[in-house]
């Protein structure tokens, strides 16, 4: 007999919310929830955004740049939704300065919007506080989980640090990176939303390293 409930079961695994950048045209209006900012290096590689994993990176060694994104939970109060705001190392400062003059960006609304009409135009942002008194704002989601879910990294295998001066940072435990190469661990969130870059190839690092390799060698059996 199955055994009904009346609510799905407790789970430790993430939700996941969507991952959004500032729009192209128009603004974004939201209020932070998150305390301070995540962010990490990153690749675009692979047809996606993924964390740079030096010292043993696959893109990387593909002779990928980095570049590093920072990421906030935010939320819509009007809809009640919340999403990953997804920003470069410019929007940081702003951020910084809040925090510094506020304690916490919890609280702070958001308007971001970009000078150019362009894809990668670069992001005006401008910060004000929150009366939280007309809002019953809640809890925020752990973002680092979320974002290893996303990428599909396991979090044990990751620790706080910081890679420029306020900046928490997902740096990998070596180790344990190892381990994950050798065993090939490739297989894919199927729940993961598509990176904000477009999904044309959603891998993850590991699987396309492994396509790469197979393709060379396909390459070099038809030569010969």
């Amino acid at each position: 007999m199955p055994t009904f409930s009346s609510a799905p079961p407790e789970t430790d695994r993430p939700k996941n919310l969507k991952l959004i950048r500032t729009p192209i045209k128009g603004q974004l209006q939201a209020m932070v929830l998150s305390d301070e900012i995540c962010g990490c290096s990153t690749h675009f590689w692979g047809g996606r955004t993924v964390p740079c994993e030096a010292p043993n990176c696959p893109a990387c060694d593909d002779g990928s740049p980095t570049r590093w994104h920072g990421y906030l939970v935010i939320w819509l109060p009007n809809d009640n939704i919340k999403l990953i705001w997804e920003f470069t190392e410019g929007v940081a400062d702003t951020l910084l300065s809040y925090r510094k003059a506020n304690g916490t960006l919890r609280g702070c609304k958001i308007t971001a919007s970009r000078a150019r009409a362009v894809p990668n135009g670069r992001v005006l942002l401008k910060t004000s506080t929150c009366d939280l008194s007309k809002f019953s704002v809640p809890p925020c989601p752990e973002v680092e989980k979320i974002l290893l879910n996303m990428w599909d990294l396991p979090g044990k295998a990751f620790e706080k640090k910081r890679k420029i001066e306020g900046h928490p940072h997902l740096d990998p435990v070596p180790e344990v990176l190892d381990k994950m190469h050798r065993t090939g661990s490739t297989q894919r969130n199927r729940n993961s939303p598509p990176s904000a870059h477009g999904d044309r190839d959603s891998v993850t690092p590991l699987a396309a390293a492994a396509r790469s390799a197979i393709d060379a060698a396909k390459r070099k059996g038809n030569q010969t």
